[in-house]
């Protein structure tokens, strides 16, 4: 009896972990999808067109004289004009533009850049165009997305914190409370389903080796569902999905051991999952191959560095290391809003603190977090020099996000697994540490990107230019992300100062 209402007990308690995280996700990416400009978020414009063709029947475009994309037709209300992004790279210019998108000023074809990309992603979200129009359109997209990837944030939530007894878990959202997670997520980009699955996928892979490793060849069913929904999405967000998928798979096999992926792999009841899996990552690379969506060549002059050596490639991503920490921290718009540097400190010492605590617990948590580093820094650099001759220098620092997302995680579960006793009593005031700075700067980070679109941020003396509104005031939607935000650490806080008790009670 005793077993069963535990078992019970445990189960309300996943399903309200879940649920609160999926609540928090669409709340912020939400506010993100109707704080911001339409197209404002890096390429959208280009996947708008690939989304509203594609529920349409057009699933590839066709090819002209004079086009360098594939073009595809755009219906009434969607017609695009240049002029609607007027504000990009102008820091000074808001976003209050000449044209309006879909006022019937603009052309209705479009020569999109992502026209071959994976169809999945496009059609979960792309069916609200065929109810709404123009910008009104774009945003009720934004929202399937934002639906999508907070599911997939919240079956990582979910496995991150589905033990009792790990004092540190609730630390290990950190990356997922950063602010460049959400606003992805709520916009018309699948690098926003790519980073969620790809967390989510991460979280569950390390639970599933876990669980193998100190329980035994018993796994919950709902595990290897998401396990596998989660692989699915992320094999298909973009065509570098198989790749990330088998990294991360590596980085978990290694961080808890191989011996444990094997084991796991080779008990029957798991193959069905991962027939799953397979089927999706075939299609994954089928569609990929078949459409040539990864073997575009660009013209010198398009990008830098187009023809030079995988070797050049290599160092001049090393090179650029703390500009993707940065874009992984947050810059928005198209690289062309710019935090005032001294924010970046605050998730820097925020995750600093995670790392170094992790790697003085144990010689395991040094090997695990050092280990994370390094695929973090190398594995880009290689996949960008691999095809830097080929493409230039096109690597952005959302790219990386799949893999960044993972150095949180590791730290906080390392210093959960094998940790020093020392630092038990530290969990809990660092977990509201953490909390409390990644809200500041999430808070600090949408106020600040708002501010750019609704005035524009003054430069040299010189004021903003002109003034645009979202559909609800920009004070309402800054008041309203700082509460959501502030109820988010709050949970993260409690969380940690109950598990922590918990733990103490059970050692």
């Amino acid at each position: 009896m005793i077993g069963v209402e535990g078992h019970i007990r445990r189960s309300v308690a996943r399903a309200r972990t879940f649920w609160a995280a999926f609540l928090l996700c669409l709340a912020t990416s939400s506010l993100w999808a109707i704080a911001t400009p339409v197209f404002s978020v890096p390429d959208e414009n280009a996947h708008v067109a690939k989304a509203v063709a594609q529920v349409r029947g057009d699933f590839l475009g066709r090819v002209e004289a004079g086009h360098s994309g594939r073009v595809v037709d755009l219906p009434p209300g969607y017609d695009y004009n240049h002029a609607v992004q007027c504000y990009i790279f102008v820091e000074r210019q808001s976003a209050d533009c000449p044209a309006k998108f879909g006022d019937g000023s603009g052309a209705r074809t479009f020569d999109t850049w992502v026209a071959t990309y994976n169809p999945i992603y496009y059609e979960i979200v792309g069916w609200p165009s065929c109810l709404l129009s123009g910008e009104s359109g774009v945003r009720a997209m934004r929202l399937m997305s934002a639906v999508l990837g907070s599911i997939l944030v919240a079956l990582a939530a979910q496995a991150l914190l589905a033990r009792r007894t790990e004092r540190w878990a609730p630390t290990a959202v950190l990356g997922l409370l950063m602010p460049i997670p959400a606003y992805f997520i709520g916009s018309v980009n699948p690098q926003g389903v790519e980073i969620a699955a790809g967390a989510a996928f991460f979280a569950v892979t390390l639970r599933l080796l876990q669980r193998r490793r100190d329980e035994g060849p018993g796994t919950p069913i709902g595990l290897w569902l998401a396990a596998t929904l989660a692989g699915a999405f992320l094999v298909n967000a973009r065509a570098i999905g198989p790749l990330w998928l088998l990294v991360l798979t590596a980085l978990a096999a290694t961080v808890v051991g191989w011996r444990w992926l094997g084991r796991l792999l080779s008990q029957r009841r798991t193959w069905p999952w991962l027939g799953g899996l397979g089927v999706a990552s075939v299609f994954s690379l089928v569609w990929t191959l078949a459409t040539g969506a990864a073997a575009g060549q660009a013209s010198v002059g398009d990008v830098p560095l187009v023809g030079a050596s995988p070797v050049t490639g290599f160092i001049t991503m090393l090179r650029a290391t703390d500009s993707w920490l940065v874009q992984w921290f947050g810059v928005f718009g198209w690289l062309d809003t710019i935090l005032p540097i001294g924010a970046y400190l605050i998730p820097g010492l925020c995750l600093g603190l995670l790392v170094v605590l992790a790697a003085v617990s144990s010689r395991r948590g040094a090997w695990a977090v050092i280990t994370t580093t390094l695929v973090c820094v190398f594995v880009p650099a290689i996949v960008q020099g691999a095809q830097i001759s080929r493409t230039g220098l096109i690597w952005q620092g959302r790219y990386g996000v799949v893999l960044y997302l993972a150095l949180p995680m590791i730290a906080s579960l390392a210093l959960s697994w094998w940790r020093h006793g020392g630092l038990d009593a530290l969990s809990v005031r660092l977990t509201w540490f953490v909390a409390v700075g990644v809200g500041i700067f999430s808070v600090l980070s949408f106020a600040y990107t708002v501010r750019r679109f609704w005035l524009g941020i003054p430069s040299d003396g010189n004021p903003g230019i002109g003034t645009w509104m979202p559909p609800i005031h920009p004070v309402i939607l800054i008041a309203a992300f700082t509460f959501v935000t502030g109820i988010a650490v709050v949970a993260v806080g409690l969380c940690g100062t109950r598990v922590a008790r918990t733990a103490d009670v059970i050692r």
